[in-house]
Formats: C-alpha cells, structure tokens, sequence
C-alpha cells in the first residue's frame, strides 16, 4: 500500500488567562533527585548537571529536557567529572560552566563550554579569582559575569569573562561585602545580584542591586518584600524576574522552615508584586529556567537531614498570559502535502526566524532547521511509516506542535 499523509492543520486554542498564574507539574527530572546543580536554557531547552544526589554523593550525569514532548534525555556526562555548587552562563547561545567543589572538597576554579550539537565538553582557561561553589552568574551581551560564593570565607569579588578571549577581567566588587547562595541575573543589560548569606550562614539578606556594565558600578534597588533568604530560584518572563522559595533561616540544619512564595520584580518600577505560590513542596537550591513566557523549576532538597533529594519538575503560566496564538497572526497555516510529500509552512514575517523539529514517537529529533522565510516547505519523503510530531518555535518561544502519521 502507497504511503499516504493524513493532513494535519494547526489548531489554535482560545484564549485563557490565568489570575494569578499556573504552575504545572511536569515530568520528573533525571534518574535521581538532586540539589546544587548547574542549569541553564539553550535553544528553548532546560539542561541540568551534577549536584549532590545522596549524603556526601556528587553526580557528573548531565540531562536535557524537551517541554514540547515533555521528556528528559541523558546527554554526556559533564567534562569536569562530579561536581556541586557550580554555575553556569550563556553567551551568545553558548553555555559555560564554572567553579564548584568536588567529592574530596577541592575548590574548583576551571571554565568548561557545552556544544549541544556534537554533544561534547571542552575545558577553557581556569578562572583567575578564587576557588570557590555557592557563586552566582549571569551574561550581559557578549560577556560572561561570576561573583561571590565561598571558600574559606563568603567572597565578594566580581569578574567578567570575554570568551573571545577566553580571559577574565575583574570588575567593582559587590556593593556590601562577602556572601554566598546569592542569586544573579540580567535584563536588559543590567545585571542583578542580591539575596544569599554572610560568612557562617549567619544572617540571610533581601536586598538587592543592580550592576550596569558600562560604568562598572552597583546601584540598590527595592528590597525583596518577603523574608530574606540564601539560595532562593528565580527565572525571567518579559524583562521581569519571578524570585522565590529558597532557605530563610539562618541555621539550616538546626529547624528548616523553607519557603514556597514567589514575588515579581519589575526593573522598569523597581516595584515588587506577590503572586501565586509555589503549589510543590518547599526547597532550596533548586533548579530554574525561563523560557519564552513559561518558567521552570525543579531539583533541590526539602528538609534535613539531607534525604529528602527532589526530582519534580513545574512549569509556571504568569498572570494574564495568552495562551491564544491566533492573536498574534503567528503561524496562519502547517499543512502536511501528501503530493509533495513536505510540510508546508505560512509564516508572519514579525516572528521570523522560528526553529522547525520533527521527533518521533521515542523523542529523537529527526529534522531541526531555522526557517527565515514566510513560505517554507520541509521535505518528508524519507520518514518511514509511523507516527511523528512536528514543532514550530519562534524568536518568542512560543511554541507550536502537533502529531501526525506516515501510514
């Protein structure tokens, strides 16, 4: 029997607007729960790696999830081998990862970048500062930043890392001193660094300030409404910063109480808004993405002593975000051509370039190409028979997909 093509048109949802934001759970991240892992977001993907997964027991395994086909894929192991308490940045596309403290409590100084297209890890120069884990990172533009964290004392450094280059220059140290379980992040670039505890996890802080690149200098903003904090998770929706759960006591394995509120800050108001909480367990030391208008979290530890090693993973819908695409014109037509035996694409040109994937059925990817064009068709005549599903991603990150079946 000829192969045939069952046609397939995009269908696009009505309009759902969610009061105080959604939080969704997804499927559970990696084969062990963890905390203190290194994570980011590349190309519309959540990749985590490391972490402590048991008492004294630290992972080098290194996992991606795919929130289309809502699966986790081990990829390979990461190059500096176990590793805690490290971090990551992205350049340009480009994820490194940095500093950290192994099994035998060494300090680690050394800078590794991730290809997820050959899937391979290569060392850079070492860090120049001191060793140290507990930092915190962000990149602004073409560079990389990484301040604070620990080693014999909390630190207050702050460096800036040229990838041209491959070298590090040190900038304005942070604004009130040494301290560790800091957060950081950038928007708009600015970067933003607060939060976190003094040397002896004595007091906790919930300040925070703003690092503008071009005078070097640190600027306080608004205080986080909520109680302060060290390692708290945030991730970014539309140039504003979701902050949350996190430890607020200040002699973690004494009484924990952690926490599971979330508050927004606006850059623009300097102004903080409460909104839904966290409807998972309470943590710390979580994992956290942001990607298009959707954030992420997942991992981290809930209670001590350390036995309690999570693995959920949630998505989070903010308030009054559409779920509506038709709104915005995005993509008008996906067809699936039994004669030309291509998908067919009719595309606005305000969204362009979008990401195009075809998976199969056990989420390997099977086609990913840039579409630039408004008029595009994707040959298919070398699918088998079976079924498939097709993913459209926009410069936005909002993300389209459908199945269809090669018969």
């Amino acid at each position: 029997m000829k192969n045939k093509l069952i046609l397939v048109n995009l269908i696009l949802l009505s309009t759902v607007l969610f009061s105080q934001g959604t939080w969704v759970q997804k499927s559970e991240s990696t084969k062990d729960g963890r905390y203190a892992s290194f994570f980011f977001s590349i190309n519309n993907m959540c990749y985590i790696g490391g972490g402590e997964i048991a008492a004294s027991t630290y992972s080098e395994d290194f996992w991606v999830y795919d929130p289309v086909l809502d699966i986790w894929t081990q990829k390979a192991d990461f190059g500096g081998g176990p590793i805690y308490s490290a971090i990551s940045f992205v350049i340009n596309g480009v994820p490194y990862v940095c500093t950290g403290t192994n099994i035998n409590n060494q300090f680690k100084k050394f800078v590794w970048v991730y290809d997820p297209l050959l899937n391979t890890w290569t060392q850079k120069n070492d860090f120049p500062g001191i060793a140290r884990y507990g930092a915190y990172a962000f990149s602004i533009g073409s560079k990389g930043y990484l301040g604070m964290g620990q080693n014999a004392g909390a630190l207050s450094d702050f460096w800036e890392y040229d990838p041209v280059t491959d070298s590090w220059t040190q900038r304005t140290n942070f604004a009130t001193g040494g301290r560790y379980g800091a957060i950081g992040f950038s928007i708009n670039g600015k970067g933003y660094a607060g939060f976190g505890s003094s040397q002896g996890n004595n007091i906790n802080f919930n300040d925070l300030y703003e690092f503008n690149p071009l005078n070097n200098t640190w600027t306080q903003k608004a205080n986080f409404p909520g109680q302060p904090r060290n390692y708290p998770t945030y991730f970014i929706i539309n140039n504003e910063a979701y902050i949350g759960a996190g430890n607020p006591t200040t002699h973690y394995t004494v009484n924990p109480v952690l926490s599971n509120d979330f508050y927004k800050f606006s850059p623009l108001t300097n102004q903080w808004t409460q909104f839904a909480s966290f409807t998972g367990c309470e943590r710390t030391v979580a994992a956290s993405y942001s990607i298009g208008n959707k954030g992420y979290i997942g991992t981290g530890i809930s209670g001590y002593p350390q036995s309690a090693y999570l693995k959920d993973f949630w998505e989070f819908t903010p308030q009054n975000v559409s779920i509506n695409e038709n709104e915005h014109n995005n993509i008008s037509e996906v067809k699936i051509d039994l004669i030309n035996k291509s998908i067919s694409l009719v595309l606005n040109d305000h969204f362009l370039p979008v990401i195009f994937k075809i998976y199969n059925i056990s989420g390997q990817i099977i086609t990913n190409i840039e579409v630039r064009d408004t008029n595009h068709k994707i040959p298919i005549n070398n699918l088998p028979k079976g079924t498939y599903i097709y993913s459209i991603d926009t410069k936005n990150a909002k993300i389209k997909s459908d199945k269809f079946i090669v018969l």
